[in-house]
């Protein structure tokens, strides 16, 4: 990492010793999609079916988008989160070419969205991915480690973040996996007030945004974990020809650390 890099951490929230080890009372702030379940790969891998159901959306796409097909979910998570350059792991095949014509009005990044959010809501079949869910296969490490965490005494809550509209088997497969309505609750709504108003003592979040948006005065430390994303980073200069990366935040992790801010900033190396 450069002078204003996040540390990375090798992934020890995964590890059973970390989450044993809480010494106060502490309440806990997580994204779902892709901290807890692999929206990602849900995705990816409705793709074709989604393709076949909705005629002239694959014109949008490079063929390397087809590379999906087949793949394990479990592998799939692995694969997009260590590859992906965009917050929307779809724009990464996005045919910019095709932005002509009667297209060049297009806005790639809500086509994507848009496809991304209808693949994430299609049915259910049997109950698959609500097993997968439930069943821990399509969990992050991470998520996988929150159920040895829900065993501490000093755990108060895990505070699980959910988009308005989140499908009922993701829900519902948290809820098996998890197994606990006492020190697990979803919350929903605008994360900058919800950051505000509801302070937690560590948080794992998925974007750098998100860290701007904690970027207030605080009488107390917080943690923050972030995914090692590429869009979640940039680089500052080059090291021996190895780009040296920082967090993309409105201001340096050297000031979000200092005591304005109170903060200890963490990034994950992936998969988490």
């Amino acid at each position: 990492m450069g002078h204003h890099g996040a540390r990375t951490v090798l992934a020890p929230f995964c590890r059973k010793e970390f989450f044993m080890s809480l010494f106060k009372n502490s309440k806990i702030f997580v994204d779902v999609k892709n901290c807890v379940v692999s929206y990602d790969a849900i995705v990816a891998s409705r793709l074709d079916e989604y393709f076949s159901s909705n005629e002239g959306s694959k014109y949008f796409f490079i063929k390397d988008i087809d590379k999906f097909k087949g793949q394990q979910l479990q592998a799939l998570s692995q694969l997009i989160m260590e590859e992906k350059n965009n917050y929307n792991f779809l724009l990464d095949f996005f045919d910019w070419s095709k932005l002509t014509g009667d297209f060049e009005d297009t806005d790639p990044t809500k086509l994507c969205d848009y496809i991304y959010q209808e693949a994430l809501n299609m049915e259910d079949k049997d109950n698959e991915l609500y097993c997968m869910i439930g069943s821990g296969q399509l969990m992050t490490k991470i998520g996988q480690s929150f159920k040895l965490l829900l065993e501490d005494d000093k755990l108060v809550c895990i505070y699980f973040y959910v988009e308005k509209g989140t499908p009922d088997y993701i829900l519902h497969g948290l809820d098996f996996f998890y197994m606990n309505k006492i020190k697990t609750k979803y919350i929903t709504g605008d994360k900058a007030t919800i950051f505000k108003e509801n302070p937690m003592d560590s948080y794992f979040v998925e974007t750098s945004e998100e860290i701007d948006m904690l970027s207030f005065e605080r009488p107390f430390k917080i943690d923050v974990q972030i995914a090692g994303s590429k869009y979640n980073t940039s680089a500052i200069e080059k090291f021996e020809g190895v780009d040296l990366k920082t967090l993309s935040t409105l201001e340096p992790v050297s000031v979000l650390e200092g005591n304005k801010y109170n903060m200890s900033i963490y990034t994950m190396l992936l998969p988490i």
